[in-house]
């Protein structure tokens, strides 16, 4: 499993990929809920999930 985490004052942030049997999960979570999952089976497609993931995040920010 690997974890990436932000925080500042008012919440955590983390980006969560966890393996599977088959390919791997990445997951949002924001404190303790969950915000948004997909699965994917080639570790290009979890590096453009993180990515898409962090971009979303950016954007909810902005409004």
């Amino acid at each position: 499993m690997t974890t990436l985490t932000t925080s500042d004052s008012t919440s955590d942030n983390r980006i969560i990929v966890v393996r599977q049997q088959v390919g791997w999960e990445v997951r949002e979570e924001q404190g303790t809920q969950l915000v948004r999952s997909a699965k994917v089976t080639d570790w290009h497609r979890v590096e453009r999930t993180i990515e898409a993931f962090k971009l979303q995040a950016i954007r909810s920010l902005e409004r």
